[in-house]
């Protein structure tokens, strides 16, 4: 039997909020829009940074400079990926828990792929197994199509697939994969907002990961 556990990155394992920041800020102020708070950047994520460059302009995809903005944001961001980013408390110490409990791990996030991998890599280097970021062809979450793409790596039969995210399409994709949903607070949505919708049995802080990982 199979024992895996996939991590969402923005928000999960990594606070990348600052570097998503200050990347934002410059495509949009580029072609005038207002700058906006870490808060609400982290609001406007989990979408794709398509959506999340949407989110963060006054008329979202329809505005005329849309496209403009998002170069200048992706252009940046690739080049200041790491600048500000760091790992969220005692999260060496989960995944070398997971890793001793049996399991493999993986990282599945809507961050372009190329990015996704350039990032763990930089902060992890070869832990995880696989990562899969947002790639052209296949949709991304809440739709089930990066956690299969990831099993697939992984040569994934049957067995136990946790998935541990902060973001409501977290627990969607994990629902949509026939995963067991694993659901933190201390990323980038709070737990005021994931109870709103409906979501139940969070946890606060990175170490309890391993609680709920049997």
């Amino acid at each position: 039997m199979d024992k895996i556990v996939l991590f969402d990155l923005d928000g999960t394992i990594l606070d990348t909020s600052y570097d998503l920041m200050n990347a934002i800020n410059y495509g949009i102020t580029s072609i005038g829009e207002k700058a906006l708070s870490n808060d609400a950047i982290k609001l406007n994520t989990g979408s794709g940074i398509r959506a999340l460059v949407a989110n963060s302009i006054t008329g979202g995809f329809n505005n005329p400079r849309y496209e403009e903005g998002f170069n200048l944001f992706k252009s940046y961001y690739s080049e200041h990926a790491v600048d500000s980013t760091v790992k969220y408390d005692r999260i060496d110490e989960v995944i070398d828990g997971v890793l001793k409990k049996g399991y493999r791990i993986g990282v599945v996030s809507n961050k372009a792929d190329e990015l996704a991998k350039k990032v763990v890599k930089h902060f992890f280097g070869d832990k995880f197994e696989v990562v899969v970021g947002a790639m052209e062809g296949v949709p991304i979450k809440p739709d089930k199509a990066e956690v299969e793409y990831a099993l697939n790596k992984l040569g994934y039969k049957e067995g136990t697939v946790y998935f541990v995210g902060d973001g409501y399409s977290d627990y969607q994709t994990a629902i949509n994969s026939g995963c067991v949903p694993v659901m933190v607070t201390y990323g980038f949505r709070n737990r005021e907002f994931l109870e709103n919708k409906g979501v139940k049995d969070l946890i606060d802080t990175p170490i309890e990961i391993l609680d709920k990982i049997k």
